[in-house]
């Protein structure tokens, strides 16, 4: 098993426990209000935010081996973010633990990478 995924699992489980999830509700409407306007830009496709998963798919050729999916990456890593985009669609699942902060430079870097890659 993979040690950080399962830091990440046990952390969700204990807050699971402790407080009944709203949590998916919560980074949903959080997602929404940061995310959504992105679906404006002329280069993406789609915005899709489901619970605690957002996904931005921006409008290239290639679909799931489009190149746009380095360079988002690159872009994200350049604000500290470590995302990796399925070729056009760049995904954020962060554990329901997430601070506010992290949520907002995670928003940062995805909007980062939308700008540069469109």
């Amino acid at each position: 098993a993979n040690p950080l995924a399962c830091a990440v699992a046990a952390c969700n489980y204990r807050r699971l426990l402790a407080d009944p999830p709203d949590a998916p509700q919560q980074l949903q409407r959080f997602w929404m209000q940061a995310l959504q306007p992105l679906g404006e830009h002329p280069r993406v496709k789609d915005v899709r935010i489901r619970g605690s998963i957002a996904a931005i798919e921006m409008d290239v050729p290639g679909g799931y081996l489009a190149e746009i999916g380095r360079a988002m990456r690159q872009t994200c890593l350049e604000h500290g973010v470590l995302l990796r985009p399925l070729g056009s669609v760049l995904y954020a699942m962060p554990p329901f633990c997430t601070s506010n902060a992290s949520l907002q430079q995670i928003v940062n870097a995805m909007k980062a990478a939308v700008k540069r890659c469109g």
